[in-house]
Parts: C-alpha cells; sequence; structure tokens
C-alpha cells in the first residue's frame, strides 16, 4: 500500500494553508509546541475508513490531545 497524499498538516493560532504538512518533500523542523492533526485513511470504492489523531509536539516526542482509549474496537 502506498499513501502519496500527506498524512497531517499544523492546526492552531498560527495556522496557515500551505503551513508544515507530513508529506514528501516537506523539511519542517519540528520544534515543542507545534501541534498537527495526523490522518491517514484507506478508501475503497463502496467505504473508507480514516484514523484521526490531534498531537502536540513535546520535548520527548508527542502528546495526544484525546483521552478517547486506544482499546481495539470490533465490530461484530
Amino acid at each position: 500500500m502506498r499513501k502519496e497524499s500527506r498524512i497531517g498538516y499544523s492546526i492552531g493560532i498560527d495556522w496557515v494553508d500551505g503551513g508544515p504538512s507530513f508529506q514528501e518533500g516537506d523539511e519542517t523542523v519540528l520544534q515543542a509546541n507545534m501541534t498537527f492533526h495526523l490522518l491517514i485513511g484507506i478508501f475503497e470504492k463502496a467505504e473508507g475508513y480514516i484514523f484521526s489523531e490531534t498531537v502536540r509536539v513535546t520535548d520527548n516526542g508527542a502528546k495526544s490531545l484525546s483521552n478517547m482509549s486506544r482499546d481495539l474496537l470490533v465490530n461484530c
């Protein structure tokens, strides 16, 4: 599987279209307190699935802005 479009983009008070974006060729240096919306989707002809998360960059990685459980949901 190959993802040719971006998988995330910057958000926040100073947001501008065309800002930092997780895609090929983007050379943005990540810094603490930058905030991004990350999404990865699988799209089929009849349906699709999107996984989405908003995160803040920290000195030690990233922190989710959601407190939603990360347990796998199974539709029976």
